[in-house]
């Protein structure tokens, strides 16, 4: 599996989902994204990933679950941005 994903163009610690749309000076909303909580932290790739696109200006967030992606995406969007939670 590994090679077959390194095959596609994708990095260690590259996040799951990127919403390229500016919204409230921020240039894009990254997130990592984890099942559930508490299960399988974050690596330390993940988390320079997310560090690297704070420091240019992006919302890189990560995420416990599809559903509290799902309210990080619609918060952003409507550029509520400081109702855009997870971790920071």
């Amino acid at each position: 599996m590994t090679n077959h994903v390194r095959s596609l163009g994708i990095h260690p610690g590259e996040a799951d989902i990127c919403i390229a749309l500016k919204r409230n000076g921020y240039g894009s909303l990254v997130i990592e994204l984890k099942k559930t909580a508490g299960q399988h932290g974050y690596s330390v790739d993940q988390l320079a990933y997310l560090d690297r696109h704070r420091a240019v200006g992006n919302h890189a967030i990560g995420c416990d679950g599809v559903e509290d992606a799902k309210d990080a995406i619609s918060a952003y969007m409507a550029g509520d941005v400081d109702r855009v939670e997870g971790i920071e």
